[in-house]
């Protein structure tokens, strides 16, 4: 075990058995309740794009024992008796041969190969278990954990990923920041770590609210810009270029 390396109980490994276990904007991924890196560089993690969970091609080798190769912009993934093919940029894929079409396209972010987690797993049969706090789980059972009988165990899995704040939370904080909806005006684009603390970065819209004597009087100033959300408490804050980029948070 490295120092790095959580602990996790005997229920826990149990579950998670023959299953694997990812947590968006985060290295660690957890096969068969091993832990093990998503790539050598700590800064590749799984990432959302328009609410779908992204990894590195290189990873879902790992997570469901595939053979995965790629040329020319097309990539090929052969588990157990069947087949996935997949265009770069492409929304849609080829699951033995039958076309389906998927939300977010496999893509390249820096350099490296990016695949939709949920359609190609789904593809081969996978099930697959989301919690809002960005925690993915992709096994052969059709529930793997009950949200409200598991409770215990998803929070056990929360906190090894040091992850309290989940989407929707999150999505309450930036609310009253927004000038549109938060899905609309809101992205959250990687993990980002700061003074030993972890920070979901989002790419949106906030602007200054004035109030008096409670009630909202005025608006101002809806630029676009980068934040920086809390992973624990879910505070917002952004980058103080002034202070040598400090986080000051936003009020």
């Amino acid at each position: 075990m490295t120092n790095n390396e959580k602990v996790l109980s005997e229920e826990l490994k149990s579950r998670l058995n023959g299953a694997s276990c990812i947590c968006m904007g985060d290295n660690v991924g957890y096969i068969n309740s091993v832990q093990v890196s998503i790539d050598e560089n700590e800064n590749i993690v799984p990432i959302n794009k328009q609410k779908r969970i992204l990894i590195p091609i290189g990873f879902i080798s790992k997570m469901i024992d595939a053979d995965v190769a790629e040329s020319g912009g097309k990539i090929v993934i052969n588990y157990k008796n069947r087949n996935i093919q997949i265009a770069i940029n492409e929304k849609k894929i080829l699951v033995d041969g039958i076309e389906i079409e998927i939300d977010v396209p496999a893509q390249v972010i820096d350099n490296m190969v990016f695949l939709p987690i949920r359609a190609i797993t789904e593809g081969f049969g996978k099930k697959v278990f989301w919690d809002d706090r960005g925690i993915v789980v992709i096994s052969d059972v059709e529930k793997i954990f009950d949200e409200q009988e598991d409770k215990n165990l998803i929070d056990e899995l929360a906190k090894l990923y040091e992850v309290a704040v989940n989407s929707k939370v999150a999505k309450e904080k930036l609310k009253g920041l927004a000038t549109m909806p938060v899905d609309a005006a809101f992205e959250f684009i990687r993990l980002e770590r700061i003074d030993g603390k972890k920070y979901y970065v989002c790419n949106g819209y906030i602007e200054e609210k004035v109030e008096e004597n409670g009630e909202l009087v005025a608006k101002h100033g809806a630029d676009f810009g980068t934040y920086y959300v809390d992973r624990k408490s879910g505070e917002v804050y952004i980058f103080d270029v002034s202070a040598e980029k400090k986080l000051i948070e936003m009020e």
